[in-house]
């Protein structure tokens, strides 16, 4: 069975504590986990720079990127981790 609960705590503080929680382009909604890669390893800095692309903003916002990368690395435990901890799909 899949444990999501770090990474539904992850996106708690990025959407409820810092507002980012995604936006609506060409009529359709786009999250952080769009963005994320299929496969591999994804810093703390690259999913900053996914949750701003998601935002509609620069990849390279620096507003709010720290807070974003700490939450991440606390709430998944390591400044990197394999993508397919990144989830939110139904426990297997």
């Amino acid at each position: 069975m899949k444990d999501n609960s770090n990474f539904s705590a992850l996106m708690h503080a990025v959407c409820v504590g810092l507002g980012y929680c995604g936006s609506v382009k060409d009529g359709r909604t786009l999250h952080v986990t769009d963005l994320l890669p299929a496969a591999g390893m994804l810093s703390a800095e690259d999913f900053a720079s996914c949750v701003f692309l998601a935002e509609g903003m620069a990849p390279d916002t620096k507003n709010h990127r720290e807070e974003i990368m700490q939450a991440f690395v606390q709430h998944m435990g390591a400044d990197r981790v394999d993508v397919m901890h990144l989830d939110w799909s139904k426990p297997e």
